[in-house]
């Protein structure tokens, strides 16, 4: 079985049979993410000899991977196969910035040469990139002071909205978030629901928070969370 928060990322992305599979393998701790994606690179002769030319901007990916479709399924199977060994790991504090940069760099390092790396250009309504680290060690810093959210669970969609409007990275940025989260309510003892969950619908409530509107967030995450019991279960 997929892990709900994997199947949450994924549910635009068509995997095959042998993808499922390998991705249910290390779900279930029997099979290895590197294995798995050794055997992607070989089955779709990736190139694995690809000299990376652009840059952080540009989109640049280890493999020189021109078609949209095939870099967005790759980037997807890859990230979901680490998220699922990140999930087996014992969930530690602190759950800082540092750890943010890691998460990031240990999703997506298999496909994106700047994996964990900064955006270091103008993007948007985003966080200008010469704020990003003093303005998200300050949000994180918060968020420990709030106890990683124990009891304050109606604080989680204004943290993620605030996170979310760094746009910390080039790509990547909502699943490493929402990551960062699963880590906090595994560690605190509560969790997100995420099969209860629409991906577009959150995208578009997250991306209303980004720009101060955050009541949607809120009225459509918090029905979603939940505390847990220390075995797991909810109550």
């Amino acid at each position: 079985m997929v892990a709900p928060f994997i199947s949450f990322h994924l549910v635009h992305q068509q995997l095959d049979e042998r993808e499922v599979q390998a991705l249910e393998g290390v779900c279930a701790h029997r099979h290895h993410a590197d294995a798995c994606i050794d055997d992607y690179i070989e089955r779709h002769q990736l190139n694995t000899g690809y000299q990376v030319r652009g840059t952080l901007k540009e989109g640049e990916n280890l493999f020189g991977i021109t078609d949209p479709a095939l870099l967005r399924h790759t980037t997807a199977y890859f990230s979901a196969l680490r998220a699922a060994e990140i999930l087996w790991r014992k969930a530690e504090p602190p759950f800082g910035f540092d750890t943010l940069l890691d998460l990031h760099g240990e999703l997506f390092g298999d496909i994106d040469p700047f994996a964990g790396m900064l955006r270091t250009y103008p993007e948007g309504i985003y966080c200008a990139p010469g704020l990003i680290e003093s303005q998200g060690e300050g949000i994180l810093f918060r968020l420990q002071s709030d106890g990683y959210l124990d009891g304050r669970l109606a604080l989680l969609p204004g943290y993620l909205g605030d996170l979310l409007a760094l746009h910390p990275f080039a790509r990547g940025n909502r699943m490493v978030i929402h990551l960062l989260f699963e880590q906090m309510g595994r560690f605190r003892h509560w969790q997100v629901d995420w099969g209860a969950l629409d991906l577009r619908t959150m995208a578009a409530c997250e991306d209303e928070a980004v720009m101060g509107r955050g009541r949607d967030l809120s009225a459509y995450l918090l029905p979603a969370i939940c505390p847990k019991t220390q075995s797991g279960s909810t109550r």
